[in-house]
């Protein structure tokens, strides 16, 4: 994630770590059609979409991964060869 977040902005915003994660965890339960907890924000006037990573199974953790790669390719990130 953090190679996404250096490399990428979304409409001149760039995000941090803990933001993006947030949002990107939401899509791709959305995209999986996975559940997707509505919280109250604090202010009472709105909802926001909240998803922890850490419920996902072990096989939707590894299809998240790969999303995080297609979603960064798919932008021009160019990540790291972990293996070198």
């Amino acid at each position: 994630m953090t190679e996404i977040i250096n490399q990428w902005t979304n409409q001149n915003h760039k995000y941090d770590l803990e933001t993006f994660k947030r949002e990107i965890a939401v899509e791709f339960a959305k995209e999986m059609k996975l559940p997707v907890k509505m919280i109250p924000a604090l202010d009472g006037m709105s909802y926001r979409a909240y998803v922890s990573t850490k419920d996902f199974s072990k096989t939707h953790g590894a299809e998240f991964i790969e999303y995080l790669y297609a979603f960064g390719a798919q932008r021009g990130v160019v990540f790291k060869d972990k293996a070198a």
